[in-house]
């Protein structure tokens, strides 16, 4: 028990110490978040500086900086907000988690660790750092669809990491990680956090009306944070994250429809306490320590920065996001944080991981920390890079994919009940493959060994027997995976395909492939994960890559793409979009389209009036896509001939640009041919 003395002293060295450093930081114009981390390191027990803080105090105090900043992110989510980007927060936070599982895992084998060691490893690298992440937004100021999409794959992360303790729980202890008990423990955390959830609406939004209606600011921060740590304790007593508690927390009172206003109010405790969980994080760090393991540091920083990168970015890409989206939700999660520190601890405490793997998690995390506000800070400087260096068709199908995606989304749901139904199935497979995976590895050595005591025959016949048995078993599932990928992809490109009954162009073959592949991939990564301690890392390698070749090789046979195709494909896009026969956004001249037509694709045509911004300049000065995320895929001239981009050319009066992309894109990009950068800046 620590006196009052002994803990001003402590809060008054924390303090001070943190204060020049993050002044100095600011000055020199680097990242606050660092300067915290330093401070910590000059005050912990690791650096031989004479200032020494009570790393327990610290960490206290600091757990309520992460409670009262999750609290606050909840703030900023209505219900009807979160639930418009769960469903893409959930899939890039469940194949960047299979991906950083599978990564880690394989990154400690290289390392020598144990096969437990390898598990924690990969639940590790897997999950981002709230924290750090909302602090570097709140320094960039990013705000819009960027942060709501790399929070909901956050708060997604949390539920996954979870799952991923309960686990390594079972695993580390010895106990067989039966189905029927992690069906359990899943329907325990979506019953009780439901019932939080529906008890908290009843009452926690007419409560905060009340209280907004008495106009006392100090009552609403007391009232807040009463409920911040109310709904963060009730959270911890049920087995789960204080930090989800605290968000659902801040959700259910986001409902009172003040939430801007109490987020505002509370901000300054939240600030102080926030920056104490920085500085017990830099306090962790041993230099010693982190330099007798600086390879295994080495490599998993690499591993979470480029994998993370690759992984959120990817799926993010596939979601729909498009590329300037998936550069900067991949940048955005290029670190570990709190969920790693806690799962480190927790194989350490249980006596199934050596002493290197927290110091090393948490050297990691430090190093990842001072990246990601640089690397934020980068990401659209990046996107330009990359989109400047893609091939033209590529641009067009990055764009074709984006629109699709979106206008698959705002589908009727009767029109989805056929892909959904198709979906259940691939889904129903995918487990049953698993299933046979882990019956193998577990039952296979015990049937081995009564196959040779009854018989008598060689170990290594009876070992290849039983494996040529699972194979055969194993046949139908994975040529179902395959066939139900392929029905899938088919089904939901199906809308774009041209309704006179003509082949599709090279385009949608395009398109199609790449459906198809990414859904077989995000198969093949789930399938890995959940086998990883029980398939050779080159076994499982060999699956992935045998999965995906057999796709390939089936979508081709079918389509027969050769080249040019992609080409043809996007002339047949810009043909029928200027011809209208499938677009019902014609702005100018409604007589060459048909206004009740579904569109093919989503997409505006903007005429240049003399006034226009674009008027005398090319598509390269533009630079639309860079800017705004749209793509131009054909020019009608004023004379009605129509052409393709070639981006040299000076842009007259009453030429039409027929741009492809998101909504928000067209938007923007028609703001910019009329109104200059002026207009977006604004």
């Amino acid at each position: 028990m620590h006196s009052a003395h002994d803990f001003l002293v402590n809060l008054s060295l924390v303090f001070t110490v943190a204060a020049i450093v993050t002044v100095t930081f600011v000055k020199l114009r680097l990242p606050a978040v660092l300067g915290y981390l330093l401070a910590g390191m000059l005050v912990g027990p690791h650096v031989p500086v004479p200032l020494v803080a009570d790393a327990a105090v610290v960490e206290t105090l600091s757990e309520l900086g992460v409670i009262l900043l999750m609290f606050c992110i909840g703030l900023e989510f209505t219900l009807k907000r979160f639930m418009k980007v769960a469903p893409v927060g959930g899939l890039i936070g469940l194949a960047e988690v299979s991906l950083m599982a599978w990564l880690g895992f394989q990154a400690a084998g290289l390392l020598g660790w144990t096969t437990p060691e390898r598990l924690f490893t990969g639940a590790i690298v897997a999950i981002s750092s709230t924290s750090i992440i909302a602090k570097a937004f709140e320094e960039k100021k990013v705000t819009g669809p960027w942060r709501d999409t790399v929070l909901s794959v956050l708060i997604v992360e949390d539920v996954l990491a979870i799952l991923l303790m309960v686990v390594l729980g079972l695993v580390a202890g010895g106990q067989a990680v039966a189905p029927e008990r992690l069906g359990w423990e899943l329907f325990r955390l979506v019953a009780s956090l439901g019932t939080l959830l529906a008890a908290g609406l009843l009452v926690l939004p007419r409560a905060f009306r009340l209280v907004q209606r008495l106009d006392r600011p100090e009552t609403t921060v007391v009232a807040a944070v009463g409920v911040c740590f109310a709904t963060s304790l009730i959270a911890q007593e049920l087995g789960y994250s204080v930090a989800l508690g605290a968000f659902m927390g801040g959700v259910m009172v986001a409902e009172s429809g003040h939430g801007e206003a109490i987020e505002h109010a509370i901000r300054p405790v939240r600030d102080v306490f926030a920056a104490l969980f920085f500085v017990a994080v830099g306090m962790l760090i041993n230099p010693v320590l982190v330099w007798q393991n600086i390879g295994a540091v080495t490599l998993l920083t690499l591993v979470v920065v480029f994998g993370k990168l690759l992984g959120a970015g990817g799926a993010s890409f596939l979601a729909g996001t498009g590329l300037r989206g998936a550069v900067r939700v991949g940048m955005t999660h290029t670190q570990i944080g709190e969920f790693s520190f806690i799962i480190a601890g927790l194989g350490k405490a249980m006596g199934v991981v050596g002493e290197q793997l927290q110091p090393v998690a948490v050297a990691v995390s430090v190093i990842t920390a001072f990246t990601t506000p640089i690397a934020i800070g980068n990401a659209d400087r990046l996107a330009t890079w990359v989109d400047h260096r893609l091939p033209p068709s590529l641009q067009q199908l990055s764009s074709v994919y984006t629109a699709w995606v979106e206008q698959l989304r705002a589908a009727p749901r009767a029109r989805q009940s056929g892909w959904r139904r198709t979906l259940s199935l691939l889904a129903l497979d995918t487990v049953a493959l698993i299933v046979l995976i882990v019956g193998h590895s577990v039952v296979g050595p015990i049937l081995e060994a009564q196959l040779v005591e009854l018989s008598h025959i060689d170990e290594h016949v009876a070992s290849w027997g039983i494996m040529l048995t699972a194979l055969i078993v194993a046949a139908p599932l994975l040529l179902g995976v395959v066939q139900l990928s392929a029905t899938l992809g088919e089904q939901l490109v199906a809308p774009l395909t041209p309704s006179d009954g003509a082949r599709a162009p090279g385009l949608f073959v395009a398109l199609g492939l790449l459906v198809r592949a990414a859904l077989l991939g995000l198969v093949g990564l789930v399938v890995l994960v959940f086998t990883l301690p029980f398939l050779p890392p080159l076994s499982a390698l060999f699956s992935l890559g045998l999965l995906q070749g057999l796709l390939v090789l089936l979508l081709l046979r079918r389509t027969g793409m050769k080249g040019g195709q992609l080409v043809s494909g996007a002339r047949f896009v810009a043909e029928a979009l200027l011809q209208g026969a499938h677009s019902g956004r014609d702005q100018d001249d409604t007589a060459h389209g048909q206004g009740h037509a579904e569109p093919l694709l989503q997409n505006e045509q903007v005429r240049l009036k003399p006034a226009d911004h674009a008027v005398g300049r090319t598509l390269v000065e533009l630079d639309l896509r860079a800017r705004t995320g749209a793509t131009v895929v054909a020019l009608r001239l004023p004379d009605g001939k129509g052409v393709a981009p070639q981006g040299r050319e000076a842009l007259g009066e009453g030429t039409t640009l027929v741009l492809v992309g998101e909504r928000a894109a067209l938007a923007a990009a028609t703001a910019l041919l009329q109104g200059g950068p002026e207009v977006l800046e604004a």
